[in-house]
């Protein structure tokens, strides 16, 4: 087996670094929402310069932040590439799309979209230990309508 048939890996420090940023979110977030229910909790009404409506965006809208944010890097780190094709996350549970099922693909920077009839998978080459190896590998695999597609 030669290194092009080798699937790229997940990088463990970019997993590390991403988490932590999410973590330093989690708890800016936190700090917030505690400085602005706990008064809220003890008095019986929200801190002087917010109303009821205003505390809940404030929490709420964070939180939500936090909670898209979450599902997207889920989605991303466990995004594997295979020889049969690639493993994303669904609502469903996991799911392959093969090679042969890619209908078109556009690179966005250090991003390979790619897009079958129900699906597109975003492919951040940065999140992977070997990134110069990403777009090697995935353009060995697609079918021959879309390596032009990459190449252009």
């Amino acid at each position: 087996m030669n290194e092009g048939d080798v699937p790229p890996s997940i990088s463990v420090v970019s997993r590390v670094a991403v988490l932590g940023v999410l973590g330093l979110f989690v708890i800016l977030f936190a700090w917030m929402a505690s400085t602005l229910l706990l008064p809220w909790i003890k008095t019986g009404s929200p801190p002087p310069p917010f109303t009821g409506a205003t505390v809940c965006v404030a929490v709420v809208g964070p939180f939500a932040f936090l909670g898209w944010c979450g599902a997207h890097i889920y989605k991303i780190f466990n995004t594997h590439l295979s020889v049969e094709g690639i493993w994303t996350p669904t609502l469903r549970g996991r799911v392959l799309v093969r090679w042969s099922d890619i209908k078109g693909v556009r690179v966005k920077g250090q991003e390979l979209r790619l897009w079958s009839s129900t699906l597109s998978i975003a492919i951040n080459v940065w999140c992977y230990t070997r990134p110069d190896r990403v777009p090697a590998f995935v353009q060995g695999h697609l079918p021959a309508h879309c390596v032009s597609q990459l190449a252009g």
